[in-house]
């Protein structure tokens, strides 16, 4: 209106007091969006994070909830470079069992 003088006087310098003021107040905004815009990226970042490691975890109880517990024996003798006598008795019939079972041991 003041650069034009339609609606009020016209008055050059106080339209571009006006301009300037409009200017700012639109890269606020666009400042404001964009702090907004990375917010949601960010949240969307980490709830992608949380459903990985969930996943990750889930499936590895799963895994133990399903795993035979002949290939448990196996697993925890495995490693170990003592076993009693009792340990070995304990990993050989869990070692027969799953040869004559045809137990499919996941790894």
């Amino acid at each position: 209106m003041y650069r034009t003088g339609v609606g009020a006087p016209q008055d050059p310098a106080l339209a571009d007091e006006w301009r300037l003021r409009e200017q700012a107040l639109q890269a606020q905004e666009n400042n404001d969006i964009l702090i907004a815009q990375e917010g949601e990226k960010r949240e969307a970042s980490e709830f992608a994070g949380l459903v990985g490691v969930t996943t990750l975890l889930g499936g590895f109880l799963l895994a133990d909830l399903t795993t035979p517990v002949q290939c448990k024996i196996v697993d925890s003798y495995e490693h170990s470079q003592y076993h009693s006598y009792g340990d070995m008795r304990e990993l050989v019939r869990a070692q027969k069992e799953i040869e004559e079972q045809h137990i499919h041991c996941p790894k």
